[in-house]
C-alpha cells in the first residue's frame, strides 16, 4: 500500500479470536455487535452509566455529617461547663 509523500505503508492483521459467521464484529478490539442480522444486546449499552449513584460518595457525605453534628455537641457541652 502506497502512503502519503510515497510511503510504502505495510498494514498487518492479526485475528486473535474467531467468531461465528453470521456474526459482525467491529472496533478494536473486535466486539460482535450483530447475530445473524439481530442488534447484540449488552449490558452496557442499556445502563444509564453518566447519572449513577456513587455509594462512596454517600457514605463519606453520611459521615461528615455526623462528625459535623458529634463537633456541635461538643462544642456546646463544652460552653455549658462552668
Amino acid at each position: 500500500m502506497i502512503g502519503p509523500g510515497g510511503l510504502q505503508l505495510l498494514i498487518w492483521m492479526f485475528v486473535v479470536f474467531t467468531f461465528s459467521r453470521n456474526a459482525t464484529a467491529v472496533g478494536v478490539p473486535a466486539q460482535i455487535v450483530r447475530i445473524n442480522g439481530e442488534k447484540v444486546r449488552r449490558y452496557a449499552d442499556e445502563v444509564d452509566q453518566t447519572n449513577v449513584v456513587n455509594p462512596t460518595l454517600q457514605k463519606i457525605e453520611a459521615l461528615t455529617r455526623r462528625v459535623e453534628e458529634l463537633e456541635k455537641k461538643l462544642e456546646e457541652a463544652e460552653n455549658k461547663k462552668p
